[in-house]
Order: C-alpha cells, then structure tokens, then sequence
C-alpha cells in the first residue's frame, strides 16, 4: 500500500533544475498496466494540502513520487 503522508510534514523547497527534478530519486513504481499516454502534473502552492485533499477527501493513492523534487 502506497505511504500516505501527514498534512502537517513539512516539505523542503522544491529542486528548481527541472532536469534534476524530473530525473531525481523516487519512490513507488509505475502501474501494473503502465501509465496512461497522458498524466497530468499539478502545480499546487501547498502539497501537503493538496495530497490530503485528493488521498484522504476523495481517496486517490500516490503510487509514485519523487520526494527531492517537492
């Protein structure tokens, strides 16, 4: 089962090298099927707040994420 992280975490800047972001350590894997031909990412001026409005309100799972790029 996917981690699910405290809305009160405190996150550290994100890496501003978008090379570095895209291309820096992660967690998880890519879905059993693989991912569909477009996923969209969201830019949000609170993740912490944003994760627990879409894991925990609405139920969606992280499955995959890349922590040094927060």
């Amino acid at each position: 089962m996917p981690k699910r992280l405290d809305v009160s975490e405190t996150l550290s800047p994100p890496i501003a090298d978008s090379v570095a972001r895209a291309t820096s350590r992660s967690n998880g894997a890519a879905p059993a099927g693989g991912f569909n031909a477009l996923v969209p990412e969201l830019d949000v001026s609170n993740l912490a707040v944003s994760l627990h409005f879409w894991c925990e309100l609405l139920g969606f799972e992280v499955a995959y994420d890349r922590p040094a790029a927060w």
